[in-house]
């Protein structure tokens, strides 16, 4: 958490405009629901992956070499999470679109690492013969750490007729809280972002719109298949926040609009929804913390 933490303030210090504005937005930032959400859950290495992302959006220009490294850096999130592909992978794209390199060269940073995350997925072995043996080689790593069964079964495949042992975790009652309770606040929170973004790029074609809008809401895209519904809607949340930063930073009227449409009804709003809203952690139980 720390390690993500370290990297958002260096990267807030570097992008954002040297401002009142600025200041405003960067603490909008640091002390919202996503970023809470994302620190307070310890022991995920969601922050390894975001800490790759945005160094790769640090990286100046767009050309063979500054494209590669952004690439190798995506697709070391990839390795560390498959859900890269759908969560900052996009935001590294969207970096290198607003600052003029085409269509085809933002795609890349998403199409070799989806490539990549399929392909792991693809020749991941099965449970029934490697989990044993997975089990033993992690136990013998972890020292005085129990092994999580569920984090094992999740990098595996399963044949016809067997499958993971949280397969019932979307019928339990935590799940379906959280679904009525936290999703619709998450979903409000983000379209409050939503507009923020749109009243930033009303100069920008139906195409940037679109291609913009469809990076915000792609993690969303993870619940299908997800449970951990805070977390991943914490890091729509996150994604949303940092476009917001890229439009300041690459495009000279949308940061001249941020002046206007960031208004202190807007700055109270969001503080005041980080002061009554939390994300539940992943962390339900003490002894992990």
């Amino acid at each position: 958490s720390a390690i993500g933490l370290l990297a958002l303030v260096a990267y807030l210090v570097r992008r954002l405009p040297q401002t009142q504005l600025g200041l405003m937005l960067g603490l909008l930032i640091l002390t919202s629901l996503p970023v809470v959400n994302l620190i307070g859950n310890t022991g995920y290495f969601d922050s390894l992956w975001l800490a790759l992302a945005l160094g790769a959006v640090c990286v100046p220009g767009h050309r063979p070499v500054a494209l590669a490294l952004k690439i190798g850096l995506c697709c070391s999130g990839v390795l560390v999470h498959e859900a890269m592909v759908l969560t900052f992978a996009g935001l590294i794209a969207a970096q290198i679109y607003l600052a003029g390199g085409g269509l085809i060269r933002a795609m890349l940073p998403v199409g070799i690492p989806a490539a990549l995350a399929t392909l792991l997925m693809a020749t991941a072995p099965f449970a029934d013969a490697a989990m044993v043996d997975l089990i033993a080689a992690t136990a013998q790593r972890a020292t005085d750490w129990d092994v999580r069964i569920v984090t094992l079964e999740a990098v595996m495949r399963f044949r016809e007729g067997d499958g993971p042992s949280f397969a019932d975790r979307w019928t339990l009652a935590p799940y379906l809280f959280e679904r009525k309770t936290v999703l619709p606040i998450g979903l409000g929170y983000l379209a409050a972002l939503l507009m923020l973004g749109r009243a930033l790029i009303p100069h920008r074609s139906m195409l940037d719109k679109a291609l913009l809008l469809a990076i915000a809401l792609a993690p969303l895209a993870i619940l299908a298949v997800a449970f951990d519904l805070p977390r991943f809607l914490g890091l729509a949340l996150l994604q949303a926040w940092l476009l917001v930063t890229l439009l300041s930073h690459h495009d000279k009227e949308a940061a001249a609009q941020l002046h206007c449409v960031l208004t202190l009804p807007w700055i109270e709003g969001f503080f005041c929804a980080d002061l009554l809203f939390a994300l539940a952690t992943l962390n339900t139980v003490p002894a992990v913390y």
